[in-house]
């Protein structure tokens, strides 16, 4: 008999939802959430609201009147699921605590690559391994959030017959128009997505634009306002052609997307890294740093070129290429529209389900699956 799938999250992710949704229509068996709430108060108040989980049963923790004893009671009827964990909520404290009495139990778990800069990174490591020790034995499967996550774990004690790549996927994907011949007199667009922070990189990107001077080139960076910008900038801006968009809803992400040619993700450290898959999504190249787990889809798609994390030379002289060269940034965008429709949720969703059946219903017996959004069908683009 195939188990039912129960997801136990803080709350249901716009990121997983769509595959989410996807496996719920496929799985032969139920798919159920646990959460600890709807929405985290702060990104409510900023408009946010449950994502479409299709026929996905939801049960929130903040709702009972007992919490630990709901998930006493759940798990009791719901043993012989396959339970699959993503960490740092009650949630997954209270589920992982109950479960502990079940030995026969259906184990997994979902993670990003844990960021270990720092002296953070050191306790954080004990931390995982520790993780990984105690659950060995029990756990059957890892789906780790970029290729960068696989690495880290495997590094950190999981076993690497356990390791799956999994990625975020796009809730859905923007209609585009027809691709219009390039006014040769008119500046390559440059675009940044995100906040105005140092781990994003915004200070490595403003100090490679500084070094391009000021000709045949615009960017523009949304997520933040003019004053934003040049209180955190480490340069002047005044005599380059940088200007900032100021905040927009997700919903608006891809028209910027759109009208830009190619999107710049310059972060010292992501674990995933939306923007590259939105601007793929939105059907344009993207200059994107080594330190950022999506990084796996520009040198499958093509559509663009990696960089290495705060090298704001590097960056400079990837930026100058496609200034010099405008045709690069056509031919990414071509790329871009050619791979995108693997960033779906139903790409991923079915690549989920079949994970899921190797695993727990098969045994792993068969032919292990391949992330279809890896296969790459040409080399990446420079």
């Amino acid at each position: 008999m195939v188990p039912k799938v129960v997801f136990w999250q803080i709350f249901p992710s716009h990121h997983v939802a769509a595959a989410t949704r996807r496996l719920a229509e496929r799985w032969p068996a139920e798919v159920i959430g646990v959460y600890d709430m709807q929405m985290r108060p702060a990104r409510k108040a900023l408009g946010w609201q449950i994502p479409d989980l299709g026929q996905t049963a939801l049960h929130f923790l903040d709702q009972a009147s007992d919490p630990a004893r709901f998930v006493r009671d759940f798990v009791a009827e719901h043993n012989e699921a396959i339970h699959i964990f993503s960490g740092g909520c009650l949630a997954y404290r209270l589920g992982l605590k109950e479960l502990a009495g079940y030995p026969e139990a259906n184990l997994a778990f979902l993670a990003e690559r844990p960021d270990m800069r720092g002296w953070k990174g050191v306790l954080k490591s004990v931390k995982y391994r520790y993780h990984f020790l105690r659950w060995r034995r029990r756990a059957r499967l890892v789906l780790a959030i970029g290729n960068a996550a696989i690495e880290s774990y495997r590094r950190l004690g999981c076993p690497a017959d356990l390791l799956f790549p999994f990625m975020y996927q796009l809730d859905r994907l923007p209609e585009l128009t027809a691709v219009e011949k390039r006014d040769p007199n008119r500046p390559v667009r440059f675009l940044y997505v995100g906040r105005c922070t140092s781990t994003k990189g915004v200070d490595i990107l403003l100090r490679a634009a500084a070094a391009l001077g000021s000709d045949q080139w615009e960017l523009d960076l949304v997520g933040m306002d003019q004053e934003e910008l040049e209180r955190f900038s480490p340069i002047g801006l005044a005599d380059l052609p940088v200007r900032a968009l100021g905040k927009c809803s997700s919903e608006k992400v891809f028209d910027y997307l759109g009208a830009h040619d190619v999107a710049i993700v310059p972060s010292r450290y992501d674990g995933w890294g939306m923007a590259i898959s939105e601007a793929i999504g939105a059907g344009i190249g993207v200059l994107g740093s080594s330190e950022v787990g999506a990084k796996d889809l520009i040198p499958a798609s093509g559509a663009g070129q990696m960089v290495a994390a705060g090298d704001v030379a590097e960056l400079a002289r990837a930026m100058r290429a496609v200034i010099d060269r405008p045709e690069t940034a056509e031919m990414w965008k071509q790329k871009a529209r050619a791979y995108r429709e693997k960033l779906t949720g139903e790409v991923v969703g079915d690549y989920l389900a079949d994970v899921l059946r190797y695993t727990f219903v098969e045994n792993q017996k068969g032919t292990r699956p391949a992330a279809p959004w890896l296969e790459s069908e040409s080399p990446a683009a420079t």
